[in-house]
């Protein structure tokens, strides 16, 4: 019963996890399609994303273990329809607000972040690349993909 109760435990880890992840790509996605006018992160990025969204989730779900001692308060027929708690929820929308919030500044200030003044551009117009070579737009999008990661990583 101890072990059933863990897995149940880790079965809503997992969730909270991929809901995070799931609200915040989806509205980095439209918000940079509706103003940019191209998503911040690619196609390769959005599968690298959701390949380490499956794979963080997996470990997630099968490491942590049932205390052999532990004290499991029984889940009973009701409780059980709720995979998601209120506090879960919480923990979901407060973290999927702050990623969206930082990726949104860079998306529109990495450019003032990151780069000199010497070099603006404009997020809609310029090219990836120009003559074979990234350009500050590329690099923008490359970082604001890594830190989409690292915060995923770090949740």
């Amino acid at each position: 019963m101890q072990w059933g109760l863990a897995v149940f435990n880790n079965v809503r880890k997992f969730i909270q996890f991929q809901l995070t992840i799931n609200i915040v790509i989806c509205s980095i996605t439209i918000i940079g399609g509706a103003i940019i006018g191209h998503n911040p992160l690619n196609v390769v990025q959005m599968l690298w994303t959701n390949l380490i969204m499956d794979i963080l989730g997996a470990i997630a779900l099968g490491t942590e273990k049932y205390e052999e001692n532990g004290k499991f308060a029984r889940i009973g027929r009701g409780q059980a329809k709720v995979l998601v708690l209120d506090h879960n929820w919480r923990q979901i929308i407060v973290h999927a607000i702050f990623q969206i919030i930082v990726m949104v500044v860079l998306m529109f200030l990495g450019a003032q972040i990151f780069f000199s003044a010497d070099e603006p551009f404009n997020l809609i117009d310029e090219p990836e690349r120009r003559d074979g070579v990234p350009t500050n737009r590329l690099k923008l999008d490359t970082i604001c993909f890594n830190v989409f990661i690292l915060m995923n990583l770090f949740n």
